[in-house]
C-alpha cells in the first residue's frame, strides 16, 4: 500500500477564483441574451420593412412565411384568409408529405377567432398550432404556425411574433388597399368588367408579348379581337328606362364571363360596346364564341325574365325583332403584316362590326373574308 501510494504524483492544492468564473459566466449570459435579442431584432425589422412598391402581396406574403420559419424553426407555416366568404390558405410552407392544416381547419379557426384590437398568436391545443387572427376591416387574414416537437415556441418567441404579427397586419392591409386600388381604377362599375384604360395597357402588353415570342422563341403567338355591340339597347333604354338599360349591360356582362375562357381579356368598351381579347385563337374559332354567346342568350331568354322582375311586371310586350342581340366583328393578327400590331388587329375588328351592323344585325363579320368589300 505504501509502495502504492508513494508511486502517486503530488498536484499542488487548487486554486479557483469564484468571483472571475462568476463574472464570466455572466458575460457569456449577457452576450448570448445579445444574440437572441439582435435575431429577434433582425426578424421583426425584415416584416417591418416588408413593403416595396414593386412587390406584391403573394411576394410579400412569401417573404414573410420563411422569416417566420427560420426564427421560430417551425414545421409548417401558413397565410390564411377569407375571400368571398370562403376559407383559403393563401400561402405555406411545409416539411412533411401532406400540410397537416386545410382549409376547413381555417374555416373553423376564423370562426371561433375571438375579436381582439390587438392581434395575437393564441394557441390551439386540439390542433397543436399557433393561430394569430391578423383580421382588419374588410380584410379577413391570419397566420398559422405549427411548431416542431424539437423546438417549441417559447414565451419569449411568442411575444416577438405577436410583435411581428402587427407590423404583419400594417404590411398586408397596405397591400390589400393599393390591390383595391388598382381594381377601381382599372375596373368599369357598371358591369364590373376591366374598362377601357385597362383595355389599352392589355393591347400593349400583348403586343409586347407577342414580339418577344417571335424573337426568342420564333413562335408566332394568334391573338384574335372581338368587338361586340348589342342590338336593340335603345329601344329598352327608351321604352323602359335607363334601370332597365343598366340591367342589361350588367346581365351581358355576366354572360361573357360564363362563355368565355378564363385566360380571355373582357372589357366594356363604352356604352354597350363590349371587346373580348383572345389568346391563342383564330378566326373560326372566334366564331364559335359568337356562337356559344348567342346559345346562352337565348337560353337567358333574352334577359326577359330580369326585365320583368325589375319592374314588377308579370308580363311585358316586346316584339321578336326588338329582342335584345349583338353583333360582332373579328380580327386576327394573322391578317396584319406585323403579327405584334395589335392596336391595327382592333381597328380590324371595329371595322368588321361596322359591317356586321350594316350588313345584318345579329350577325359576325371576319375581317380577313370582309376588308376586300370595305376597300371597295
Amino acid at each position: 500500500m505504501e509502495e502504492y501510494i508513494s508511486g502517486v504524483e503530488k498536484f499542488d492544492k487548487l486554486s479557483l477564483n469564484i468571483e472571475l468564473l462568476n463574472e464570466k459566466a455572466e458575460k457569456e449570459q449577457l452576450l448570448t441574451l445579445l444574440h437572441k435579442r439582435i435575431h429577434d431584432y433582425q426578424f421583426i425589422n425584415k416584416v417591418k420593412t416588408g413593403y416595396i412598391k414593386d412587390m406584391n402581396l403573394k411576394k410579400y406574403v412569401q417573404s414573410v412565411l420563411l422569416d417566420i420559419e427560420k426564427y421560430t424553426l417551425a414545421e409548417e407555416v401558413y397565410f390564411c384568409c377569407i375571400e368571398n366568404e370562403k376559407p383559403k390558405i393563401y400561402e405555406s410552407i411545409f416539411h412533411g408529405e401532406k400540410p397537416s392544416v386545410d382549409e376547413d381547419d381555417v374555416k373553423i379557426l376564423f370562426a371561433k377567432s375571438k375579436k381582439s384590437d390587438v392581434a395575437q398568436m393564441v394557441f390551439k391545443e386540439k390542433k397543436n398550432l399557433y393561430f394569430g387572427d391578423a383580421s382588419y376591416a374588410e380584410y379577413k387574414f391570419g397566420i398559422i404556425v405549427v411548431p416542431s416537437k424539437v423546438n417549441p415556441v417559447n414565451v419569449e418567441v411568442l411575444n416577438t411574433l405577436n410583435i411581428a404579427l402587427a407590423s404583419i397586419q400594417s404590411q398586408v392591409v397596405i397591400y390589400k388597399q393599393e390591390e383595391h386600388l388598382m381594381v377601381m381604377s382599372s375596373t368599369d362599375q357598371l358591369s364590373r368588367l376591366k374598362n377601357r384604360h385597362a383595355f389599352q395597357e392589355c393591347i400593349a402588353l400583348e403586343s409586347e408579348r407577342v414580339r418577344r415570342y417571335q424573337q426568342r422563341r420564333e413562335t408566332v403567338i394568334q391573338i384574335a379581337v372581338a368587338f361586340i355591340d348589342l342590338d336593340n339597347f335603345k329601344y329598352y333604354n327608351d321604352t323602359f328606362g335607363h334601370a332597365v338599360g343598366d340591367l342589361l349591360i350588367k346581365s351581358f356582362a355576366s354572360l361573357l364571363r360564363e362563355t368565355c375562357r378564363k385566360i380571355d381579356f373582357i372589357s366594356r368598351y363604352g356604352g354597350d360596346e363590349f371587346v373580348i381579347i383572345m389568346i391563342d385563337t383564330n378566326a373560326d374559332e372566334g366564331k364559335r364564341v359568337y356562337k356559344r354567346l348567342y346559345e346562352c342568350l337565348r337560353g337567358h331568354e333574352y334577359f326577359l325574365p330580369q326585365i320583368k322582375a325589375l319592374l314588377k311586371q308579370p308580363e311585358i310586350e316586346v316584339p321578336e325583332n326588338r329582342r335584345l342581340g349583338f353583333s360582332m366583328g373579328i380580327s386576327t393578327n394573322q391578317d396584319v403584316e406585323k403579327c405584334d400590331n395589335i392596336d391595327l388587329v382592333v381597328q380590324n375588328a371595329d371595322k368588321a362590326l361596322y359591317f356586321a351592323k350594316n350588313n345584318k344585325k345579329g350577325s359576325v363579320a371576319v375581317w380577313s373574308e370582309i376588308k376586300d368589300f370595305i376597300k371597295s
